[in-house]
């Protein structure tokens, strides 16, 4: 029986193309420890926070808000830091803080169907244009900021 397109949205992505997903997203932090890292490598990061709490909505495993609050801080601190000295580098309190959510984007897009990955993107473009800060509610205070400016 041929598979069809159809089909394919059903199945999660192939392990070679989740390997080489997940390998980027560990790379750039590791490139980041090593204080070789980019903007580039930090966008990634951001992208992935995002997309995984997209998929969190779709109903792909979960962690608690606070945990992306606290990933997007660590993150929000390395882009500050490489944009005003040009240290594009994190520190181990920052990796503590990204490393669960790299874990819990590696098992979601293990299991999650090719079409939720495809909503969860299309959520992260809309996101992206809305020119919100961040996309999860901000029910609570934030967390500690960097010099005072408004956080997740």
């Amino acid at each position: 029986m041929e598979e069809t397109t159809s089909d394919r949205l059903l199945l999660p992505l192939p392990s070679s193309a989740l390997r080489d997903y997940s390998l980027h997203g560990h790379l750039a932090v590791e490139a980041l420890l090593c204080h070789e890292g980019n903007a580039h490598l930090v966008y990634h990061l951001v992208q992935v926070l995002h997309l995984s709490y997209f998929l969190q909505t779709i109903g792909y495993d979960a962690l608690p808000v606070s945990t992306y609050r606290q990933a997007d801080l660590a993150l929000d601190h390395v882009a500050r830091r490489g944009v005003s000295v040009g240290a594009w580098r994190i520190d181990a309190d920052d990796v503590d803080h990204v490393t669960p959510i790299l874990r819990l984007h590696d098992r979601q897009m293990s299991v999650a169907p090719l079409f939720a990955v495809m909503e969860a993107k299309r959520r992260l473009v809309r996101f992206a244009e809305s020119g919100n800060r961040c996309p999860w509610p901000n029910s609570a205070p934030p967390t500690d900021t960097l010099d005072g400016l408004s956080n997740c």
